[in-house]
């Protein structure tokens, strides 16, 4: 099944089910299914960081966040136990926060739903997307016309839907956040790219 957006609310208002038509490409048949102008988070994980996912799960609820959520991820990613848990955590009204003084603080349910992409991967390639190129299958996969990709361990500090208000974002369709910095074992050549990027 595949989630059925409203591009104005961002809210999913029912599920579907699609037919590839073998008259278009791949990528034809994969932008059919997406939602125009609908807007989202996109997360890839795997159990081992089942812990920092639900952290984030909480964090999104304390902000009150209302973009829907996709985890994208393919087999041997995610166990049921994992995605019942992170399910549990996005969707229960019965989780509750810790109490704080901040006037801002909310306790909204999340949307989230996980798509497994392992039939979209060649099956002499599924290995070849382990740890971080997950995050690749996220970017190119998920079924948001505008996302943002979270890394899970990535705390925001603002909503969200501003990044898509920036000038930015409004001028070059995409932003970018600079990662932890580049240690020993990268050579001269990529820390150059790299520290020449803005």
């Amino acid at each position: 099944n595949i989630p059925v957006f409203d591009p104005k609310s961002n809210v999913v208002k029912g599920v579907t089910t699609y037919k590839y038509n073998p008259s278009k490409s791949f990528w034809d048949n994969w932008n059919q299914m997406g939602a125009p102008g609908s807007r989202g988070i996109v997360l890839s994980f795997a159990d081992s960081h089942l812990g920092m996912a639900l952290k984030l799960i909480a964090t999104l609820r304390f902000q009150g966040n209302k973009l829907p959520i996709q985890v994208i991820y393919k087999k041997g990613d995610l166990s049921d136990e994992t995605i019942e848990k992170i399910g549990y955590a996005a969707k229960s009204p019965d989780v509750s926060l810790y109490d704080t003084k901040y006037d801002k603080a909310a306790n909204v349910p999340q949307e989230i739903w996980f798509l497994d992409v392992t039939n979209t991967i060649a099956d002499n390639w599924v290995n070849e997307f382990g740890h971080w190129k997950g995050k690749w299958l996220a970017v190119l996969f998920n079924l948001f016309d505008e996302f943002i990709f979270l890394d899970i361990d990535a705390i925001n500090y603002v909503d969200l839907n501003e990044y898509f208000e920036s000038p930015e974002y409004k001028e070059t369709g995409t932003i970018y956040f600079r990662d932890r910095v580049l240690g020993s074992g990268v050579s001269g050549e990529c820390t150059a790219i790299f520290e020449s990027l803005p």
